[in-house]
């Protein structure tokens, strides 16, 4: 397609034809403005297209407020699974009490 173009056509996209004829002072001022208006969108972003908020909105349910602390403490206070070092440590803890009474 551009082999059938001639050696001194312009290389450059539709846009930078567009900015060569607004920076040109060898063009009317009408003509110059014409191309800068054109030219224009493909410059720079709408500003709508550059305002969208795609920022991941979240929504969560808040807990019941309790009515006072005990009924919190009993919501959010209850023991968890059983840790197995703790009964190894009580142990330990009452053979020393055991070997302390023997002396």
């Amino acid at each position: 397609m551009n082999e059938n173009l001639p050696k001194n056509a312009f290389k450059g996209d539709a846009v930078e034809f567009l900015q060569v004829v607004y920076r040109s002072p060898d063009f009317d001022f009408e003509t110059r403005m014409e191309a800068a208006e054109k030219a224009a969108p493909y410059e720079r972003a709408k500003k709508t297209e550059t305002t969208i908020d795609d920022r991941r909105h979240y929504v969560a349910e808040m807990p019941a407020m309790p009515k006072d602390l005990d009924e919190w403490k009993r919501e959010y206070m209850q023991p968890g699974p059983k840790d197995p070092t703790a009964d190894a440590v009580k142990a330990i803890a009452e053979q020393a009490k055991k070997e302390k009474d023997l002396h």
